[in-house]
């Protein structure tokens, strides 16, 4: 990353870097030829089970009761939109409500797990059935000395009409022109079970493996490996991050007019507002980071910030569109992630 050289320059590049990285989308939610994910050429890796079958029912319709609010526990910490500053700490994820947390440099595998089955999602427009995506990943920053240089996203995406968890990555410059850069699995996750993942950096410069564990199965059903410019295996220039994010395809980013808009990001959330989009009641458990062989909580002497999109900074969106629940004392080895753009049911 440049700096102060061009400072002009500097500033659009770091704009499209944290873009580019924070996730990629299909171009348009309303035919069902973009709606599946592509099926990949690459093999499920080794020791993967084939792919689990499809759902049989419906991903996306949430009968009545699956779209109840889930209430929030007494004695927890509540923070929203509307009440946190996220100051000058990075928030690379801003096209849509998302939650982050950054970790300090110095480490080279990460896992969280994550409760699928207890989730409450509903990614359908109820005006027009045009979809908007759904992201939860584990990625990595890479830096030269105290320079930002590439960066890549690896987790679970749902994406579609009859959309389904699965794995994809997403890496801002990879190794060579030999590695693709966006990658979907065609391995379905169960919407019952609880999955665990896993990204491990550790092995060799430039290699990162991310594993999905079935916990409810206990067995591992899909892995991936891909190959990132410039990121070293002990973690000396690695700084990991999680993220949980909804996002918009470009036929729903209009602003309040309904005129297209490419990245205004508070009037396309503003135009999607209303419309019964969520993903309620993520709750992330046991989440580890590692340094060499030892293994971590991630706990407040891990991170380096966490950051919400959006922050009080950005008034505009005058409901709690984003919203994190935790006891004070696990930040951030356990939490709930709330993301309602849903004025009218608060």
């Amino acid at each position: 990353m440049k700096r102060f050289a061009c400072l002009l320059i500097c500033v659009l590049l770091i704009c499209a870097c944290f873009a580019a990285c924070a996730k990629t989308e299909p171009e348009t939610s309303a035919g069902e030829s973009s709606a599946e994910p592509s099926a990949p050429a690459e093999s499920e890796g080794p020791g993967v089970e084939p792919s689990e079958e499809p759902s049989v029912e419906p991903s996306v319709e949430e009968s009545s009761e699956d779209s109840e609010h889930v209430a929030i526990p007494d004695g927890v910490k509540v923070i929203t939109n509307l009440d946190y500053d996220n100051g000058k700490g990075k928030m690379g994820d801003s096209d849509g409500p998302a939650y982050c947390v950054y970790s300090n440099v110095g480490y080279n595998k990460a896992s969280m797990d994550i409760k699928i089955s207890e989730m409450k999602i509903n990614t359908l427009r109820t005006s027009d059935r045009k979809y908007v995506n759904a992201y939860m990943f584990l990625g990595c920053d890479i830096y030269s000395g105290s320079y930002w240089t590439n960066c890549f996203d690896c987790g679970f995406c749902w994406s579609g009409r009859n959309a389904a968890w699965h794995l994809f990555y997403n890496i801002y410059t990879p190794a060579d022109k030999s590695q693709a850069g966006w990658y979907e699995s065609s391995v379905r996750l169960k919407k019952n079970h609880d999955y665990r993942l896993t990204l491990d950096t550790s092995e060799k410069d430039e290699l990162a493996t991310i594993i999905v564990y079935d916990l409810t199965k206990d067995k591992e059903v899909d892995r991936a490996e891909f190959r990132v410019k410039g990121m070293k295996c002990d973690g000396s220039n690695t700084a990991y991050l999680m993220d949980f994010a909804l996002d918009y395809p470009g036929d729903v980013k209009k602003d309040t007019n309904g005129d297209p808009s490419d990245d205004n990001w508070k009037e396309i959330t503003l135009y999607n507002t209303d419309e019964n989009l969520y993903m309620r009641n993520v709750i992330v458990e046991n989440v580890k980071i590692y340094a060499g062989e030892n293994e971590y909580v991630w706990d407040d002497s891990r991170t380096k910030n966490r950051s919400l999109w959006p922050d009080i900074n950005i008034p505009e969106i005058d409901y709690a569109c984003t919203k994190v629940i935790a006891d004070e004392e696990n930040y951030d080895f356990s939490f709930r992630v709330d993301l309602d753009m849903n004025r009218e049911q608060q």
